[in-house]
């Protein structure tokens, strides 16, 4: 029978923020229309920051910042934003870092629904951190049911601790980073067994058809 000893597979596990007492203050670029408090929250923790609508975020760029946050609703999580983004830090001649808050991109807890738009701009985002590491700040992904008032103050606390988790779930009062485990077969899975008489085609691997 096969095994799944030499397989693993990425696993969310609860995470406390590690606060780093030497945070140096930074200016913060807020753009979404859900970030006025996220904004307010880093003003608190001694930051520069104000909020933008995702509009006007090339105009905004104008301005010198530090760090960008991009916190995208459903209408506006494309998979486009993190090259806007990017583009946008350019025409700027801006070195800021770019960070993408989405909600329900990532499906953490069992029974949890993705938002298909959500998850793809997690992966373009991705794709931005492999080839501009030197604009990235990382992912964070709010659950479905995310109060922005309540929960600025800890999202602040996650951008500003530096120590060094660049993609993160948050689901209730807890931070959930992503982490290399073993393959797990699910319950009451039998486990598969290659037959002697028998020829297999193996495509894609571990993935899709031919991925």
């Amino acid at each position: 029978a096969a095994s799944l000893d030499w397989l693993y597979q990425l696993q969310w596990v609860p995470s406390d923020p590690a606060h780093d007492s030497a945070v140096r203050p930074s200016r913060w670029l807020v753009a979404g229309e859900t970030g006025d408090a996220l904004a307010a929250a880093l003003r608190g923790a001694g930051m520069q920051a104000h909020g933008v609508p995702l509009a006007g975020l090339e105009t905004a760029l104008a301005q010198a910042c530090d760090h960008v946050v991009l916190w995208a609703p459903e209408e506006a999580a494309t998979p486009q934003l993190p090259l806007r983004a990017l583009r946008a830090l350019c025409h700027a001649g801006s070195s800021a870092r770019l960070w993408f808050i989405t909600q329900a991109a990532q499906a953490v807890e069992p029974g949890e629904r993705v938002q298909v738009l959500q998850g793809a701009l997690w992966g373009s985002a991705r794709v931005l951190a492999q080839e501009h590491p030197e604009h990235w700040g990382g992912l964070v992904d709010l659950g479905a049911g995310f109060d922005a008032a309540r929960g600025a103050g800890p999202l602040a606390d996650h951008l500003l601790c530096g120590d060094g988790e660049d993609q993160v779930a948050w689901r209730g009062p807890y931070r959930h980073v992503l982490r290399l485990a073993r393959a797990q077969r699910e319950p009451g899975a039998q486990p598969f067994a290659w037959r002697a008489d028998a020829t297999y085609l193996i495509t894609g691997g571990l993935g899709g058809v031919a991925a």
